[in-house]
């Protein structure tokens, strides 16, 4: 096993358990006033727990050579077929991207209730809440669905 490795594998064992860490947090009960920060936080918890294991099956190495960008997976995907490598490339971008647009959502929605806005608190309030990350989860699925099919086949296919 090589240090990349015992390295990849350090880190996102060690961000499987924050996470995990993290959604046992926010998953307990609390004050009502806090009730959309847990929703927020049980998001990217188990958003960036899924991004780590994606990460820990890939464990992907960039190489570039030229304008050509080459992605090596070392990590358990490498015994695997072309397709699940894919996948798990796919899945990881899905959730990075998920996690990521989740957070400035929170900032945006606490500032609207702090600022009591009544022109925009009607498009974005505590009962769109779940619209609103089902729709970002959709656009995030679909960028992971044209990543999935841009990729170029990795295997010999000479006959």
């Amino acid at each position: 096993m090589s240090v990349f490795e015992l390295y990849c594998y350090c880190v996102s064992t060690l961000s499987v358990v924050l996470n995990g860490i993290l959604l046992l947090i926010s998953s307990h009960k609390s004050i009502e006033a806090i009730q959309e920060l847990r929703y927020f936080l049980s998001n990217v918890a188990v958003a960036g727990g899924c991004f780590s294991i994606c990460l820990l099956l890939l464990q992907p190495q960039m190489v570039s050579r030229g304008s050509m960008t080459i992605r090596v997976p070392h990590g358990p995907a490498q015994y695997f077929s072309e397709t699940f490598v894919k996948m798990t490339a796919s899945l990881s971008i899905v959730f990075y991207l998920y996690g990521t647009l989740s957070y400035p959502l929170f900032f945006i929605y606490r500032s609207m209730i702090l600022s009591n806005s009544t022109t925009y608190g009607q498009y974005f309030n505590r009962r769109n809440l779940l619209a609103t990350f089902v729709i970002i989860f959709v656009f995030c699925c679909l960028e992971g669905a044209c990543l999935y099919y841009s990729n170029v086949s990795y295997e010999n296919n000479s006959n």
